[in-house]
């Protein structure tokens, strides 16, 4: 016998119609994120109020990433206390918002291999995505 189940929170399926303002905490470029990344989930119709909270972390994490990237730069070995060469130890922070971006991503259906078992039909009829390239 299947147990049918209720939702706990109904906002979770409520599809927004327009594009939230950023968290007021956001810097210029998160902020310009989060706008790309709902944009283009409003145009698969697949922004609800459920993933706002999903997409102010992604937008957190990428702009992190990014930044951190940026402050390594060319120093992929560094010297430590001993003068002995090392790898930055900075390189473990950016794996792990590697990582925690590529859980994002699939959560979100941001990546191919999670827009892969979207089917044909909820998909729009626009031809090829204008987001080719947008992050």
């Amino acid at each position: 016998m299947t147990k049918k189940r209720t939702l706990k929170n109904h906002h979770d399926l409520r599809y927004l119609q327009d594009i939230p303002p950023a968290p007021d905490h956001f810097k210029d470029e998160a902020a310009a994120i989060w706008d790309r990344t709902c944009d283009i989930l409003m145009d698969r119709f697949e922004l609800t109020e459920g993933d706002l909270t999903l997409v102010e972390t992604y937008s957190q994490t990428l702009h992190a990433h990014r930044c951190l990237a940026m402050a390594i730069g060319e120093e992929h070995v560094v010297m430590d206390r001993f003068g002995s060469m090392v790898t930055n130890p900075l390189h473990a922070t950016l794996q792990k918002y590697a990582q925690q971006l590529n859980q994002i991503t699939s959560l979100l259906g941001l990546n191919p291999k999670s827009r892969r078992d979207l089917k044909e039909s909820d998909r729009k009829a626009s031809g090829p995505s204008d987001y080719s390239g947008a992050f």
